[in-house]
């Protein structure tokens, strides 16, 4: 799916393995997101760079009407727990309700001056909430 292009930004988005990049704390055994080189929760600087779950449940929703290009509105705004504890904002392509599972998405936000697609996340609905 992702063979060319590059992430639109790399402490966010990994394309070889796919998913989205955090750190997880040797310390206070927390995850974060995106990668740092400190962990937020503790302060340490004991972290490993990790590939987050992909998977997780939408806490709180809403429907965003005005927002910046290349954003086409309106779209569903999501905040997701996914299942190793990390909570994140993120656009959902599918109507959602309050824990629904969702799973990260990785597409093509927009191109860069080459051409090369540049790829973000998102959210999809799974089979369960379909």
């Amino acid at each position: 799916m992702t063979s060319t292009g590059s992430p639109l930004r790399s402490d966010v988005v990994s394309l070889e393995p796919q998913g989205l990049k955090g750190i997880a704390c040797r310390v206070c055994s927390r995850r974060s997101f995106p990668e740092r080189p400190l962990c937020p929760h503790c302060g340490s600087d004991a972290v490993d760079n990790v590939i987050l779950a992909g998977r997780g449940r939408v806490t709180s929703w809403t429907i965003v009407h005005q927002a910046p290009p290349p954003l086409q509105t309106p779209y569903t705004l999501v905040t997701v727990d996914l299942d190793d504890g990390v909570r994140l904002l993120g656009a959902a392509t599918v109507a959602v309700e309050i824990d629904d599972e969702v799973a990260v998405e990785l597409f093509t936000l927009k191109t860069d001056s080459s051409g090369e697609p540049l790829w973000w996340y998102r959210f999809r609905g799974t089979e369960e909430n379909r």
